[in-house]
């Protein structure tokens, strides 16, 4: 199947929601201002190409869905072209390749391998959350422990590094790892 019409329009509106949080065919239709058998057209296709899954609700309260859709994981839509190659695909995405996409997609390249260079390294660490702020160049690690912490420390780089809590990253920093 192809992917490029999967992931246009209106299913990238829906992908979109869908990336925010789980959501029923009737809320995605009202987010849309669309009709509900457009939506459900639409979860179909996506659903059948393993881009979305739906999950039934166990208790289902009146007035609320039965069902919810999400998305299936985490995907990336590739497209290369060089001299030698010129390939697209739907990828669909582990932990260390979606945080070296996030950095890709940054638009301070002069960032990028200082934050690539310090993901390698904190990746295989558990319970680690990496976020940045790249006009500035600082990195925010969050430790769930004592450990995570010292590790994060010990990592060398030029970058400003900061370790703290969740609650305390500022607004301005993007989620990588």
């Amino acid at each position: 199947m192809e992917v490029e019409p999967l992931i246009s329009g209106s299913r990238w509106a829906l992908l979109r929601y869908l990336s925010q949080k789980p959501c029923s065919p009737t809320e995605l239709a009202e987010k849309m201002g669309t009709t509900l058998a457009n939506v459900s057209q639409q979860l179909r296709m996506l659903e059948m190409a393993g881009i979305v899954k739906k999950e039934r609700q166990p208790s289902r309260e009146k007035g609320k869905p039965r069902m919810l859709f999400s998305l299936a994981g985490s995907f990336a839509h590739l497209s290369l072209m060089s001299p030698s190659c010129s390939e697209k695909k739907l990828v669909l995405l582990d932990r260390h390749h979606e945080a070296f996409l996030r950095i890709w997609l940054l638009t301070e390249e002069q960032f990028h391998k200082k934050l690539e260079s310090f993901c390698s390294s904190a990746e295989s660490i558990p319970g680690v959350a990496i976020y940045a702020e790249p006009s500035s160049g600082r990195i925010f690690a969050i430790c769930r422990d004592k450990n995570a912490e010292k590790k994060i420390s010990d990592i060398k780089t030029d970058a400003e590094v900061m370790i703290g809590e969740e609650k305390k990253v500022p607004s301005n920093y993007v989620r990588i790892l």
